[in-house]
């Protein structure tokens, strides 16, 4: 019982930044939107489906590597005038 419920609110933060990601535009906007696909897949079908459970880590591992990759493609990029 506690899963359902740890699934629910890791889909309640993936729609906050998701949110957050679109407006300050810190994600590239295919992972922001995949974010609201994914928690609104989470929140209807959690209790449905067994790896709901791995959804989460991985969609944190994408955004992860997603900031670190605009990050070096910043450092590499000469300064603008």
């Amino acid at each position: 019982m506690i899963n359902v419920y740890l699934v629910k609110t890791a889909a309640v933060f993936m729609i906050t930044t998701s949110t957050i990601a679109i407006y300050t535009g810190l994600t590239p906007r295919w992972v922001a939107t995949s974010g609201y696909i994914i928690a609104v897949a989470l929140l209807l079908g959690s209790s449905y489906f067994g790896w709901s459970l791995l959804v989460f880590p991985v969609w944190v591992l994408v955004v992860s590597l997603s900031l670190l990759w605009e990050r070096t493609a910043a450092v590499d990029r000469p300064p603008s005038l």
